[in-house]
């Protein structure tokens, strides 16, 4: 008898995963092997809820809407590697049935399926690409009753790409040069401007840019993971959005540009200005919480929430003070080493 030969889906189905420090390498893109639960949405939930506790509920009228998206192993991982992971609908099910009644979910995961066709993610990095947020925008806005512009209404354009944070972690080689370019899309609609808040106490302005249109990749988005950011515009709503957020609301945060008179953008790792002083301040009237699910799964992340909400001004260190702190330990450690050698010389 003949033996049996196996389809291309077969083989393509045996074929062993290709796992590397929990990131999966798949016809030329990175996917991360998703292992969140529903404790940890419902911690999510709970450091959302411990917000609009201790912050809106203190000002009436004052709205709370989740922006939480899926990364994009939802809608890339093939069937041998799902049953390693966790579903993030199901994660993501669990977060919404935990926040209080008056908490808006935009649904982000239905707004981009049927676009899995189109760049949503960078296949090197674990972030979304503008396009991506665009599709999390939509969502938003439908949970706020808000129509949602066209991206016809924004002005496309692009930066070059880098290798991203999948590709550094792998150093796989087909993600190397896998994402080219990053497209942003700046509000036609609206004038705006932006500035930083720095100094110790994070109240010192300086101009600083929405789009950081002479960087490379997901860089444009706000210059990166800026403290506190605030762009007044043109919009004319009387409203101001605090966009409260990892690096996932970078992307995200412009398209609010032409729904807001000011968007104030708070990254809760790295603010440590009060947040009662930053919401009367700028007078917000709007709270949106932006993350993925990787990262709200994260108990150090929803703790580090919960800090900033009850006034903590602990902040982790940013990358480049990080980065800045370890050049001058090795150079501490290298003068040390000098005067070692020297002293054994004598």
């Amino acid at each position: 008898p003949e033996a049996k030969q196996s389809s291309p889906v077969e083989a393509t189905q045996a074929k062993p995963l290709n796992v590397v420090g929990g990131v999966l390498l798949h016809e030329g893109q990175a996917l991360f092997m998703f292992q969140g639960t529903d404790r940890g949405a419902q911690g999510y939930a709970n450091a959302v809820n411990t917000w609009v506790e201790l912050v809106a509920k203190k000002r009436p009228g004052m709205t709370s809407t989740v922006v939480v998206t899926p990364t994009s192993s939802h809608f890339y991982l093939p069937p041998a590697a799902r049953a390693k992971t966790t579903s993030e609908p199901k994660n993501l099910a669990a977060m919404r049935a935990a926040l209080l009644p008056e908490v808006r979910f935009a649904d982000v995961v239905t707004e981009m399926e049927g676009h899995q066709d189109e760049a949503l993610f960078f296949k090197s990095d674990h972030h979304w690409t503008g396009l991506g947020a665009y599709y999390a925008y939509r969502a938003w806005a439908r949970a706020n009753g808000v129509t949602p512009l066209e991206l016809s209404a924004f002005s496309k354009r692009s930066v070059p790409g880098v290798a991203g944070s999948f590709w550094s972690l792998t150093q796989a080689p087909e993600l190397r040069n896998a994402d080219k370019e990053s497209y942003y899309y700046v509000p036609t609609t609206v004038t705006f401007d932006g500035t930083q808040y720095a100094g110790p106490q994070q109240k010192t302005p300086m101009p600083q840019p929405f789009f950081a249109e002479k960087s490379r990749g997901y860089i444009v988005f706000l210059g990166g993971d800026i403290p506190l950011l605030v762009s007044n515009t043109s919009a004319g709503t009387g409203r101001t959005a605090l966009v409260v957020k990892n690096s996932y609301g970078n992307a995200f945060a412009p398209y609010l540009l032409p729904h807001f008179d000011r968007v104030v953008v708070l990254d809760y790792r790295y603010v440590s200005r009060n947040i009662q002083d930053i919401v009367d301040t700028f007078g917000v009237t709007d709270l949106v919480f932006v993350n993925a699910t990787i990262t709200a799964n994260s108990g150090a992340h929803q703790e580090r929430m919960r800090q900033v909400a009850r006034g903590s001004s602990t902040a982790w260190l940013t990358e480049a003070e990080k980065r800045r702190l370890k050049q001058q330990e090795d150079a501490a450690g290298k003068t040390q080493a000098s005067a070692a050698v020297s002293d054994k010389a004598q």
